[in-house]
């Protein structure tokens, strides 16, 4: 795949064969990128996820906007890429190419210590949605882990090599 920098040669090889079926990828901003919203669009994929904001050159005018927590604002091309801006503690930037997201907040079922409703965008909602089995698979690997009370770089090499990580 020429022309394709690392993480989306990652993505489009973890893809192969599995285009034109309309899913739904679920990524983080290491990933993300809009030539990749681009090119999964182009395959018939949908993409969630958080964008770096380097990554948003299309919407110089769009990183400038100044937020109040809880609001969210969304600009959206004419391919069908939506990017959203959500203000929690700090602002969260997401880009999905589903048709159902937009800047809309939703209320989600949890409320806080003050029992007021929390409230999300569904791109936000979603993304949460999608990464709960990687999360959950993250933090029992690092219960388990034997290297890591260790830093002998020599342990984590023959540890790696004997099974297959590396």
């Amino acid at each position: 795949m020429a022309g394709l920098g690392h993480a989306e040669t990652v993505v489009m090889n973890l893809l192969n064969g599995l285009s034109g079926c309309y899913r739904t990828v679920v990524a983080d901003n290491f990933f993300i990128s809009i030539s990749l919203a681009k090119r999964l669009l182009a395959h018939d994929t949908y993409l969630i996820g958080t964008l770096r904001r380097n990554r948003a050159a299309s919407g110089k005018e769009f990183l400038q906007k100044k937020l109040k927590r809880g609001e969210a604002y969304g600009l959206r091309n004419k391919e069908g890429i939506k990017l959203i801006m959500w203000k929690d503690k700090k602002d969260v930037l997401m880009i999905s190419t589903r048709s159902s997201h937009s800047a809309a907040v939703v209320d989600i079922e949890k409320a806080n210590f003050q029992n007021e409703p929390i409230m999300n965008p569904k791109v936000v909602v979603d993304y949460n949605k999608g990464r709960q089995g990687t999360d959950l698979s993250d933090q029992l690997s690092a219960y388990y882990t034997c290297l890591r009370r260790s830093i002998k770089w020599y342990r984590k090499v023959a540890f790696e090599l004997f099974f297959g990580r590396l």
